[in-house]
């Protein structure tokens, strides 16, 4: 049925709440997870622009932080996934989040993510990544509230 769960994370609570009940899937099923942070690129424009004077080193430090964020949100994922057996791989894309997690998946894969996210002034304006990969995803979402936190355990 499935191949592998993705698990997309952001760092946020919400995010990561969602990993525990994907990891648990994928130990039941014996199935590998893949853990994947997405570079949002949506200030970038703003940032750029002659509106928001901003230094060239203020946008490297802006990027450092996103990959710091972003390495030590996957590295607490690898973590839970080691403790609970389950094989998995970490990815890192550029771009939109909705775009690049619906580009990861496949019609094999079942997505795992949080009902929301870390989100940005964009994500406000245009709806929910998580509504926006519910209507686009190749395959089956199982969207996690936040409040539904769990532990793997063993089974």
């Amino acid at each position: 049925m499935y191949h592998r769960i993705l698990i997309p994370t952001d760092g946020s609570t919400y995010s990561e709440a969602a990993i525990p009940h994907g990891l648990a899937l994928a130990k039941q099923l014996a199935i590998p997870v893949t853990f994947l942070y997405v570079k949002e690129e949506s200030l970038a424009p703003l940032l750029a622009s002659n509106s928001m004077p901003v230094t060239q080193e203020f946008l490297d430090e802006l990027e450092r932080r996103i990959e710091q964020i972003g390495k030590e949100a996957l590295n607490r994922a690898q973590a839970l996934a080691k403790e609970a057996g389950v094989t998995a791989e970490s990815k890192v894309a550029d771009g939109l989040p909705a775009q690049a997690i619906v580009a990861e998946a496949t019609s094999d894969d079942l997505i795992v993510m949080g009902t929301h996210g870390r989100g940005s002034l964009a994500t406000f304006i245009i709806g929910s990544v998580t509504e926006s990969v519910l209507h686009r995803a190749p395959c089956p979402v199982l969207a996690v509230p936040a409040a539904h936190t769990s532990k793997v355990t063993g089974g």
